[in-house]
């Protein structure tokens, strides 16, 4: 519903329609029972703001499509310019034509009025209003004057009277279309100031955007260096852990040398080892026969019962993923395996077996 469409032929309509339209039920004015002559001039702005309420405002167009479904039919196929024109020429009603439109039951007809709406303004259709209603005064008056079968005496002070009467109207009239187009005028200085402003600080919003834009790409780009330098770190950290491991391999050969005449008299223990120490000392510890399996060649080495004739299995969980970890602990008994979490454990280990022999 365009309710400034609605409120535009609310204002301009007939003032007995808009009583009937009351009085029928169809709405209830706050602070009147009923309208009438003398009170339709007080009541009509609460009237319009009544109707284009949301409670009401499917009765209103239910009603006026009752009321222009005849008018309707005559409009449904016409061109928009037709009716434009028909309109300027002061063959159709204004009010009830935009009325007939507006109350279509397809959305097609609705957005039609409201094209014509736009298209004439509010302005000249409440012009086009004013010279209709003149019009149509007129026109009664000849009618009522060519159906008087007796001349009356009073009949020039009684045209004289209702000249005045419409001269008072169009004044109204006048008045109110004023002050309509006032409104209009202050509604359009508002869209404009309201849309500069929405303008400007759509701008605003597009520039801080591309300062935040511009400061992530900053970020990533310093996230970058400090991941390139953290990764130099921890390759340096590699490479002193690997020396630092050399070096204790290093000092286990040299025990292992320094001993070796007391393993070799020693009974040699079988043992497979999942997972590489790199560290060729431990392969050559005497009193140990070790047989070195990779984790990728652990399913193999299963298949193959490789384990069946060791003394013990050694599970190094540093170096052996955890799916292949889990393989062994499933396959392998408790009582023949062994875990180490870190090299230091694996020769604390073996020294320890070798001293118990």
């Amino acid at each position: 519903m365009n309710v400034n469409l609605w409120k535009w032929i609310l204002e301009h309509m007939d003032d007995r329609r808009l009583m009937a339209l009351v009085n029928r039920g169809d709405l209830t004015i706050p602070g009147f029972r009923r309208i009438t002559p003398k009170t339709i001039g007080k009541a009509k702005k609460k009237i319009v703001a009544e109707a284009v309420k949301g409670a009401n405002r499917e009765k209103l167009i239910e009603r006026f499509r009752q009321v222009t479904a005849k008018d309707r039919d005559g409009l449904r196929g016409e061109e928009l310019s037709i009716i434009k024109k028909r309109l300027e020429e002061g063959h159709l009603e204004p009010v009830m034509t935009m009325a007939a439109l507006a109350a279509g039951e397809d959305a097609e007809t609705r957005e039609r009025a409201q094209r014509l709406f736009h298209e004439i303004t509010p302005l000249k259709l409440s012009q086009w209003a004013r010279r209709f209603a003149e019009a149509s005064a007129s026109r009664e008056q000849v009618q009522k004057h060519k159906g008087e079968k007796v001349v009356d005496p009073n009949a020039f002070q009684r045209l004289q009277k209702m000249w005045e009467k419409s001269e008072a109207k169009n004044l109204e009239l006048k008045q109110r279309l004023e002050e309509t187009e006032k409104d209009y005028l202050q509604l359009k200085r508002e869209n404009a100031e309201k849309v500069k402003a929405l303008k400007q600080e759509m701008i605003r919003l597009e520039q801080t955007v591309g300062r935040l834009h511009h400061e992530v790409a900053k970020l990533l780009e310093e996230n970058e260096r400090l991941k390139a330098a953290n990764d130099e770190r921890m390759r340096r950290t590699a490479d002193k852990k690997e020396e630092w491991e050399r070096q204790q391999e290093v000092a286990a050969a040299k025990d292992a040398l320094e001993s070796a005449d007391i393993r070799s008299q020693r009974t040699v223990r079988r043992i497979a080892m999942i997972g590489n120490p790199k560290n060729p000392s431990i392969e050559q510890t005497a009193g140990f026969d070790i047989e070195m399996i990779e984790p990728a060649e652990l399913e193999k080495a299963l298949a193959e019962k490789r384990f069946d004739d060791v003394d013990e299995v050694w599970l190094l969980t540093y170096r052996t993923p955890l799916v292949y970890q889990r393989m062994v602990k499933r396959r392998v008994k408790v009582d023949r395996l062994v875990s180490f979490n870190h090299f230091i454990a694996l020769k604390k280990h073996m020294k320890k077996g070798l001293s118990d022999e």
